[in-house]
């Protein structure tokens, strides 16, 4: 994608952005712009220049009022919120928010034939165990599904030729299990606060499961979220949580460093349509 392409899809999402952002003001629904998104509105005060997607979070009860918000509120001819209840073709556990009449197909995921607008991400923050072992558990069991789900890819696109045969295997199991098992889970670990969230349907293994080098456990802090401020983000202000140095610092080390060209990630598309 060149530069010029580049921009034109960042400005389709800080569109979408802007209404989930109308939507969650009016109805004080919580959201915060994570990842990528909060690092560039710290670092650059917009996007990431060569970054081409958006992150959001919402805990559990707020992303569930989200999407009953949105039957009513969200403009059907312009967007579409996917999630595997909504597509039936999805197979990930988060959401996202699609700009309708555009295309985006990330390479390598061409087998998945579900709507494919340009979208931002709507990450769901999950509580998980307290207890060190149990929180180990749920980590395998968590990636497990989502390595259940994404055998649809990996089975073309996995380098390692016994894990492509893996997930040859694993692509015939019904995604509605996977996602059950998901279900089921953050239905026990969110009955109460705990100390640390996850991105249920999205896989780091940094996450929550990283040790210092003192051998205590660390992970990403639900106080962290607990409170919320407005940051400036492409002239515009959105939501972050208010201690978003501990989150950017646990994620990114010292974000505030330019990476090197050859280290930065972004999401190349097998075709597009931006209009």
């Amino acid at each position: 994608m060149n530069d010029n392409d580049l921009r034109k899809l960042q400005l389709i999402q800080l569109e979408i952005l802007t209404e989930l952002d109308s939507i969650c003001r009016k109805y004080n629904i919580e959201y915060f712009i994570i990842g990528g998104t909060l690092l560039g509105a710290i670092r650059h005060s917009g996007f990431i220049p060569w970054d081409d997607d958006i992150d959001v979070g919402m805990k559990r009860t707020e992303y569930e009022r989200f999407c009953r918000v949105c039957e009513k509120e969200l403009c059907k001819e312009k967007y579409f919120l996917q999630n595997y209840h909504t597509d039936s073709a999805y197979r990930w556990g988060y959401a996202k928010l699609r700009k309708k009449n555009t295309e985006y197909i990330r390479k390598g995921q061409e087998a998945i034939k579900c709507m494919s607008g340009i979208s931002i991400d709507i990450f769901i923050l999950d509580c998980v165990p307290d207890n060190y072992g149990l929180r180990i558990l749920h980590h395998y069991i968590r990636r497990g599904c989502i390595k259940t789900l994404w055998s649809i890819v990996g089975a073309t696109e996995e380098k390692n030729w016994l894990l492509r045969r893996l997930y040859c295997v694993l692509r015939y199991v019904p995604k509605e299990i996977p996602n059950r098992i998901e279900e089921i889970m953050v239905h026990f670990t969110n009955k109460k606060k705990r100390k640390y969230l996850c991105y249920t349907g999205f896989y780091r293994k940094t996450y929550y499961t990283k040790k210092k080098e003192n051998r205590f456990d660390t992970g990403m802090e639900n106080s962290w979220f607990d409170q919320r401020i407005e940051v400036m983000f492409e002239g515009r202000k959105f939501y972050t949580c208010s201690k978003y140095e501990d989150y950017l610092k646990y994620m990114y080390g010292d974000y505030m460093k330019i990476p090197e060209e050859r280290t930065r990630e972004s999401h190349p598309a097998s075709s597009y349509t931006i209009n």
